[in-house]
C-alpha cells in the first residue's frame, strides 16, 4: 500500500490516505494518457513542418536537429504508451510492483525527450525567425531549463524535503 500525502496540519504533520496498487496504476496510466495527446500534437505539427517551404530554407544542419527533434517526440510517445501496452501484455489480471515501476519510470523517462524535442524545435523555430544563431540557442537552452524546472527540479525537491520530514 503506497500513501497519497493530502495536506501538512498546522502541527506539520500531514493527513495521507492510503491508495491500493490499482488506484496508483490507474492514476499513472491517467497521467500517461494526459501527456500523450500533446505529444502527439506536438509529433503532429513536426510531421507537416518538412511539407512547407520555410523548412527548404533551414541548413542541413537545421533540418537534422528537426529529425532529431521528431525521433525524440516519437520515442517520448513509445514510452508514454509503455505501461499501458505492458499491463495489457504481461500482467493484464494483476497489478504488481514490477508494474508500477516500470509505469513510473517510463512515465518520468519519457519527459525528458520530450523536453529535449521541444527545445530542439524552439531553437529550430527561432532560426528561421531570427536568423541568428545564438539568439536561437538562447531560446532553445531556456526552454529546455524551464521544462526541467518545472518536470524535475521542482518535483525532486519536495521528494527529497519528503525524505527529510519525520515519520509519524
Amino acid at each position: 500500500m503506497l500513501t497519497l500525502r493530502q495536506s501538512s496540519n498546522e502541527s506539520g504533520s500531514s493527513n495521507a490516505t492510503k491508495l491500493s496498487k490499482k488506484d496508483i496504476l490507474q492514476n499513472t496510466l491517467e497521467e500517461a494518457r494526459t501527456v500523450l495527446p500533446g505529444v502527439q500534437a506536438i509529433f503532429g505539427f513536426q510531421l507537416i513542418a518538412v511539407f512547407n517551404k520555410p523548412f527548404y530554407d533551414l541548413s542541413y544542419s537545421d533540418q537534422v536537429i528537426h529529425l532529431a527533434a521528431l525521433c525524440l517526440s516519437v520515442l517520448s510517445g513509445c514510452l508514454l504508451m509503455a505501461p499501458a501496452a505492458y499491463h495489457r501484455i504481461a500482467e493484464k489480471d494483476a497489478v504488481s510492483e514490477d508494474l508500477l515501476n516500470y509505469s513510473g519510470r517510463t512515465l518520468c523517462a519519457a519527459m525528458l525527450p520530450l523536453a529535449l524535442s521541444i527545445s530542439m524545435d524552439i531553437y529550430v523555430i527561432a532560426k528561421l525567425v531570427t536568423q541568428e544563431t545564438l539568439v536561437s540557442v538562447l531560446l532553445g537552452l531556456f526552454t529546455l531549463l524551464i521544462a526541467n524546472y518545472f518536470w524535475f527540479f521542482i518535483p525532486l525537491r519536495a521528494q527529497r524535503r519528503k525524505a527529510k520530514q519525520p515519520q509519524v
